[in-house]
């Protein structure tokens, strides 16, 4: 990863007392020399100030796709990439964990409720006497079925027992079994808190409207949990799951066979205990002349149109992340007060906590040229960034074609993502960059596949279309 170029760079000041005294001497040589009453030398204009030092922050890169920006009305974007610190031990550490399985009337079909059944059986097998863990289900309404519970030996015992009596219900509030799952994780001791929720149907009883169950899904993070989510089958609605996984701090996953479920809880389990830095957001704020339009792939909320805040997953040790935010600019050249003429164009305070010990805080800066030169622009551009901004390009379009294809808009599907695979073939090229190139034709060709012709059947149609969304949302990331 590169980081944030030379325009960027701290300068400091060259001053040294030899310099300081010959032009004191000078000074005052001239003043004896020049005739009273008039001077002989206009003021010497003040001297260029150097660019401010940028501020940085350990693990956070934020830059610009190139070191110059291209003046007057403009369209470009921002990208921080996040690298979560190393663990200093190979031990999964303890966590208090969730599991919310949804028992409406839907998930008796095809035996879901029993493969979900027998998936928590293989989760609450794999955890250890240190963790902990609760049973909530829910169709209307959402019941704890076991509190929270140390994950001995008797509290496996009562975990099971309870999964084992799981029926069918009625209808599906989604919102009743977050509100119960991250009250029961309130009372945890552990500092890894994780809820775990599985849905096969849209969201009917308690909050129904997809904007506003997102929102609420975040203000349960804000409690100090984080939310993955599991759609199972082909019938629930991905843009809510997703949301909540997004607004949650937590994974998404598409479980089309209620055989693979199994396998997702136990990877959440796993993953869950790598955890380095939970409940971690991003603050976007732009500069005078700068809007920010949208950030691409992410739940977001919007403080103005100059500030965004942007809730960032649980990282395990080592992993990154990519948060791609699109900017609208409309700057002049500006060279004045700064040798470089670099300008702050935003600025990210990131916030987290470490697992296992202290709340966060960093600052960082992305600064360019503005310029009406458009070949110094091509010429600054940085291949990190701009990789990262056509990954997260790439998974929008996608995300786009897709509904456009479950709309029956076959051909408006296939021209979104012959546009998105030329741009970045392009830029690939431009920047020598193969792997991008292969990157973006494998995602973009894979849905260009899956959405070349109508759907032998309805089925296989949102089985495509979940699928792709779901590789797009990771894309994103």
């Amino acid at each position: 990863m590169t980081t944030i170029p030379v325009a960027s760079a701290r300068r400091a000041r060259i001053r040294t007392g030899l310099v300081l005294a010959s032009a004191t001497g000078a000074a005052i040589v001239a003043a004896l020399l020049a005739p009273r009453g008039r001077s002989t030398t206009a003021s010497p204009p003040p001297p260029a100030q150097p660019d401010p030092p940028p501020r940085t922050a350990a693990g956070l890169v934020l830059a610009l796709p190139s070191t110059h920006l291209a003046a007057g009305p403009n369209e470009t974007y921002l990208a921080a990439s996040i690298t979560a610190p190393d663990a200093t031990t190979s031990v999964r550490a303890p966590a208090s964990i969730a599991i919310v399985i949804d028992r409406s009337g839907s998930m008796a079909d095809d035996g879901k409720l029993g493969q979900a059944k027998a998936a928590a059986q293989a989760l609450v097998d794999r955890l250890g006497p240190d963790d902990e863990a609760t049973l909530i289900s829910y169709d209307s309404r959402a019941t704890v079925d076991v509190p929270l519970i140390a994950a001995d030996d008797a509290g496996k015992a009562a975990l099971r027992a309870a999964i084992a009596q799981l029926q069918p219900g009625g209808n599906t509030g989604i919102s009743a079994a977050l509100w119960a799952g991250s009250d029961e994780l309130a009372r945890a001791h552990k500092d890894v808190r994780r809820i775990v929720l599985l849905s096969d149907g849209k969201p009917t009883d308690g909050i129904s409207n997809a904007a506003d169950l997102i929102r609420f899904a975040g203000t349960r993070a804000e409690t100090g949990v984080s939310i993955s989510a599991i759609g199972m089958g082909l019938d629930y609605n991905e843009h809510v799951m997703a949301g909540i996984a997004s607004a949650g701090r937590g994974n998404y996953y598409f479980v089309e066979q209620g055989t693979q479920l199994a396998g997702m809880f136990i990877k959440e389990l796993d993953t869950l205990g790598q955890t380095v830095i939970a409940a971690g957001d991003l603050r976007i704020d732009a500069a005078p002349g700068v809007t920010i339009v949208d950030v691409l792939g992410y739940s977001f909320e919007r403080l103005g149109p100059s500030a965004v805040r942007v809730p960032v997953a649980d990282l395990r040790a080592k992993q990154q992340t990519k948060v791609v935010v699109r900017l609208r600019t409309d700057l002049a050249p500006t060279t004045a007060g700064y040798r470089s003429g670099a300008l702050d164009v935003a600025s990210v305070r990131w916030r987290y906590r470490l697992v296992g010990g202290r709340q966060v805080e960093a600052v960082a800066d992305a600064r360019a040229i503005v310029t009406a030169d458009l070949a110094a622009v091509a010429a600054g551009r940085d291949p990190a960034i701009v990789r990262m901004v056509e990954e997260a390009r790439t998974a929008e379009a996608i995300d786009q074609a897709a509904g456009e294809y479950a709309d029956g808009r076959i051909e408006r599907a296939q021209q979104i993502l012959r546009a998105r695979t030329t741009e970045a073939a392009t830029a690939a090229r431009e920047l020598g960059d193969a792997e991008l190139d292969a990157k973006v034709r494998k995602y973009a060709g894979a849905a260009a596949a899956g959405f070349a012709a109508p759907p032998p059947s309805a089925a296989a149609a949102k089985s495509g279309v979940k699928a792709r969304r779901a590789e797009a949302y990771d894309l994103a990331r």
